[in-house]
């Protein structure tokens, strides 16, 4: 219980009102100019916020999140897949021309949605991969640049040549 009770500690009064801003999708840069501090030292914070979070109540508030983001989406959605709306002139008229300012908002509002989506379920963190070449392939790589560089040279010979005599021939008129 007082491992519980240590890691609440952080997660109230300042920071943990950054953490709760953070949550509702403010940028690390808003934060900092908000909160009077680095961007760094609101990131920290953040990474301390996260780590004291207790793993269940950390899934209940994805999860609510998630279910939150859902009925966001669904309202964007509706909006961007409806027609567009048709522009009137100032006399009533209607014009040929549709209006669809309001559906870019509503595709723009969901492409943020589904940043937040992976942001919230760690989707689009970064992804190290380790790649090792043997040397029978480092040679293998080598040994087809060589091939292609010598039949390269193979091709450039003769045409070459066939530029040279044709830039004789316009050189002397012909």
């Amino acid at each position: 219980m007082k491992h519980i009770a240590s890691q609440r500690k952080n997660l109230i009064g300042r920071n943990g009102n950054l953490w709760m801003a953070y949550c509702a999708g403010a940028n690390v840069a808003s934060l900092a100019e908000a909160f009077n501090m680095t961007e760094a030292n609101a990131y920290r914070i953040i990474k301390q916020c996260e780590r004291d979070f207790p793993p269940e109540e950390k899934d209940l508030i994805k999860k609510r999140l998630n279910e939150l983001l859902d009925i966001v989406k669904a309202e964007a959605m509706e909006i961007a897949l409806a027609p567009p709306k048709g522009l009137y002139a100032p006399n009533g008229k209607p014009l040929p021309e549709v209006d669809n300012s309001e559906k870019l908002a509503a595709i723009d509002r969901v492409l943020k949605i589904m940043e937040r989506y992976s942001k919230i379920n760690g989707i689009d963190s970064a992804v190290t991969h380790n790649v090792q070449v043997s040397a029978e392939a480092q040679q293998a790589t080598k040994d087809q640049a060589d091939k292609t560089e010598a039949q390269f040279k193979t091709l450039i010979t003769p045409v070459s040549a066939e530029v040279a005599a044709h830039a004789a021939r316009i050189g002397k008129g012909g």
